[in-house]
């Protein structure tokens, strides 16, 4: 499995330490994997080696899954049948589930999506906030939910 057919889709753009994949994983070079965002990569799940064009690289199997989503609030998308998408328009979580390891995945959404935590601990301990003060690129950070935000609008 270490050299199944994986390449780098658009070589030229900017190296990066880290490379899309389809679903929810995340292939990464050595120098992440050494790094200290590495543990936290390892405290997640898997870390497997692959070889990509005859180099090193490193598959991120997230298997860290938490069942922190609040169903009552989260506003899904609807099929016109009226039947409930797997589409989630606006997420609310139960926030006292959250913690452990600062990157995973919901079983909702998990075969598409990897998820992180903002604001909870010191931001050395969280995968955004370590990623920032190592000043990496290559991923993107998507705000997908707020608590400050909803207790404002909620009250």
């Amino acid at each position: 499995w270490l050299t199944n057919g994986w390449y780098i889709y658009n070589p030229l753009d900017n190296k990066t330490h880290f490379y899309d994949t389809p679903g929810s994983t995340i292939i990464f070079d050595n120098f992440i994997k050494q790094s200290d965002l590495g543990t936290l990569l390892e405290m997640a799940g898997e870390v497997l080696p692959i070889i990509i064009e005859e180099e090193q690289f490193y598959f991120s199997n997230i298997l860290e899954c938490i069942n922190v989503l609040d169903h009552k609030k989260t506003k899904y998308n609807y099929y016109e049948d009226g039947s409930i998408s797997t589409v989630i328009n606006k997420y609310y979580f139960h926030e006292n589930r959250l913690g452990g390891s600062p990157i995973f995945k919901i079983p909702e959404t998990a075969k598409y999506q990897i998820l992180c935590f903002e604001g909870l601990s010191d931001p050395w301990d969280e995968f955004k906030g370590r990623y920032e003060e190592l000043k990496l690129e290559g991923l993107e950070f998507i705000e997908i939910y707020d608590s400050e935000k909803d207790k404002n609008i909620n009250g």
